[in-house]
């Protein structure tokens, strides 16, 4: 997991208790809990309490982010009908991060929600590769579609 410290502050704003404490580890849905009657200042300037039983979350980004599970991988053929897309025989459960790339040479297919069409959904070039990121806790599906004929997709799922 990445390391990082929070800093402690002496704006008048917070709360009586005191400063960002102790940042504490890891748990399994990737939140930091920090020392007991600790707060936080959000995005919207807003002092938070942070507990055990309220952690503070983090954001994850492509530097930040650890492999807790066996990757998935698979090549899945994408038809003229949308249809949901996994490594797998379904979606990996508690998945963070699903990578497809179109190892067609000439056709683009299209991803979006299970009402994307061969006109309305986010066209993958031929070679080209779209990411999405997840909160594990959500299980998110995604739909894609051949624009025309079949196509392979290379799928990974972490």
């Amino acid at each position: 997991m990445p390391t990082f410290t929070l800093p402690k502050t002496s704006d008048p704003a917070l709360p009586a208790i005191g400063g960002l404490g102790y940042v504490g580890a890891y748990d399994t849905s990737n939140n930091v809990t920090v020392a007991a009657s600790q707060w936080f200042k959000n995005a919207a300037g807003v002092w938070i309490p942070v507990s055990a039983t309220d952690p503070l979350p983090t954001a994850e980004t492509s530097t930040i982010q650890a492999i807790i599970a066996a990757v998935v991988t698979g090549v899945k053929t994408v038809t003229a009908t949308a249809a949901e897309i996994f490594a797998g025989a379904s979606a990996k459960a508690s998945r963070r991060k699903l990578i497809l790339k179109n190892e067609d040479l000439v056709l683009r297919f299209r991803v979006g929600p299970s009402t994307v069409t061969q006109q309305n959904g986010f066209p993958v070039e031929p070679g080209g590769v779209v990411e999405f990121l997840f909160d594990p806790a959500v299980a998110v599906p995604i739909y894609v579609i051949s624009e025309g004929a079949n196509l392979q997709v290379a799928v990974m799922e972490v």
